[in-house]
C-alpha cells in the first residue's frame, strides 16, 4: 500500500508534464471530493487507461480497481496489481465474492472503478455493458460517475 502513496504522485507529475490531459466536468466529481462512495466507470480503449483515470480523481485516498484475473498471473505484476489497489476476478463467471467485498469497501467510503465492457474495444466505440459497476454502485448506495476516455491522436 505504501508503493501507492509513493508512486501515484509521481505518476501524476509525469503524466501532466508528458501528456496533456483535458478533463471536462471534473466539477461532477463532487463524491470524490466529498468523500462520498462512488463508483467509476470509464470505458476501456487502452493499458494505461486505469493510470490515467486515477491521478485525474486523485485524492489521497486509495482507488480500488476491478482488473482481470489474467493480468495476475506473474507473481510480480500480480504483487504491484494489488499494491497499486487493484483486485482479480474472473470474467464471466459471476464472482460474487469479489463483488460484495468491493460493495463493503465502497460502503466504507472507498472509490471502485469498474470498466463496464469488462474488456478493451480497439475501434473506441463503447461495447456491451456488464451489470458489475451498477450492481456494486445500488449495493453500496453508491454515487456512479461514468467516464468517457477519449484519446486526441490520429489513431485514436
Amino acid at each position: 500500500m505504501l508503493l501507492y502513496w509513493i508512486l501515484l504522485p509521481i505518476v501524476w507529475v509525469l503524466a501532466h508534464i508528458i501528456w496533456r490531459f483535458e478533463v471536462i466536468g471534473r466539477e461532477n466529481l463532487k463524491a470524490v471530493r466529498d468523500g462520498r462512495a462512488y463508483v467509476i466507470a470509464p470505458n476501456h480503449i487502452a493499458n494505461l487507461d486505469p493510470v490515467f483515470v486515477a491521478i485525474t480523481v486523485f485524492d489521497w485516498k486509495r482507488l480500488r480497481i476491478l482488473a482481470k484475473e489474467e493480468l495476475f498471473k506473474n507473481p510480480l505484476a500480480g504483487w504491484f496489481l494489488r499494491c497499486m489497489g487493484a483486485v482479480a476476478i474472473e470474467r464471466g463467471k459471476g464472482d460474487t465474492t469479489i463483488v460484495e467485498k468491493l460493495t463493503n469497501e465502497c460502503k466504507n467510503g472507498t472509490g471502485i472503478m469498474v470498466f463496464p465492457e469488462g474488456t478493451r474495444t480497439k475501434t473506441g466505440k463503447l461495447g456491451m455493458i456488464k451489470s458489475g459497476a451498477f450492481v456494486i454502485a445500488a449495493a453500496a448506495g453508491a454515487d456512479m460517475l461514468p467516464v468517457r476516455i477519449i484519446y486526441g491522436t490520429k489513431d485514436g
